[in-house]
């Protein structure tokens, strides 16, 4: 895909104003009224800016920026630069995404323990603790919210790990820092969301046996551990805060349905007989 992507021309900012706007009036017509832009890039925000300033933009939007993994002053500055040129009446920008690792099926996500289908390994973490460490602490500090895509148990401990880090440093505070996905949870560490004011951001839809599980997930995990996928309901009961996100565009908007991404595991007749399923074309 990279060697075809880096030739083909960038978007227009009218080309992203369009998308941007096309995208808001879908979440409209299910009515939704505030969204949760989750990995913006400077493009997406002044889209955002531009509809705004027309009086076209239908949705609140609360925008993260996504980390580009530079030193914690210089990602400090960036989104403090973003926040004071394009945040406007219904644009909030004030939160860093930060990826902390990959996912399963492609044994990018970062674990405990190996791989059962690759000996030895344990996916890999994109920021080392103390890296981790320092950016979550000075993002804290600054009074930003923290982002963080986990989807393994050893990439969820290392960002409870650099919550709590930051907690010590800067003084705890209802900073609602958010760990999103969180598909693999060492039980042991299901108490801490709670213990840190941690919000946990689960994509629901994605809680059951499809093939993504039974024919990738469960392969590489075994089923002692895949026992703990998505523990929703045992956060949930620990008194943590949960939250639910569609990862739209990736999944289906439409809790219900299938995205053309995801749409293997429902049969083909199934899928046409429910009312939100649209051919695509």
């Amino acid at each position: 895909m990279d060697l075809a992507t880096a030739v083909l021309p960038g978007y227009t900012m009218g080309q992203e104003v369009e998308a941007a706007k096309r995208a808001i009036a879908e979440a409209n017509r299910l009515g939704i009224v505030a969204l949760s832009e989750a990995n913006a890039d400077p493009d997406y925000l002044q889209a955002y800016a531009e509809l705004d300033r027309r009086g076209e933009l239908t949705a609140a939007i609360v925008a993260a920026v996504s980390s580009h993994a530079e030193s914690p002053d210089a990602e400090v500055r960036r989104l403090q630069t973003l926040k004071e040129q394009l945040e406007s009446p219904h644009l909030q920008i004030g939160t860093m995404k930060i990826f902390a690792d990959g996912v399963i099926e492609a044994k990018t996500a970062a674990l405990l323990a190996p791989y059962l289908d690759r000996p030895g390994d344990r996916g890999s973490l994109n920021y080392q603790p103390d890296s981790l460490n320092a950016l979550v602490a000075a993002l804290d500090r600054a009074g930003f919210q923290v982002h963080v895509h986990a989807i393994g148990d050893g990439a969820i401990r290392e960002t409870l790990d650099a919550f709590e880090n930051a907690a010590k440093q800067n003084g705890f505070h209802d900073a609602r820092h958010i760990i999103a996905h969180l598909e693999l949870i060492d039980s042991t560490d299901i108490p801490r969301f709670r213990e840190l004011g941690v919000v946990a951001s689960f994509q629901a839809f994605w809680a059951q046996p499809d093939e993504y599980i039974t024919e990738l997930t469960e392969p590489a995990l075994g089923k002692a551990r895949s026992r703990w996928l998505y523990p929703i309901g045992s956060v949930m009961n620990s008194g943590a805060v949960v939250v639910g996100g569609s990862d739209w565009s990736v999944s289906s908007s439409i809790p219900s349905t299938r995205s053309r991404w995801r749409s293997r595991a429902i049969p083909q007749t199934q899928r046409e007989a429910h009312p939100g399923f649209r051919k695509s074309g």
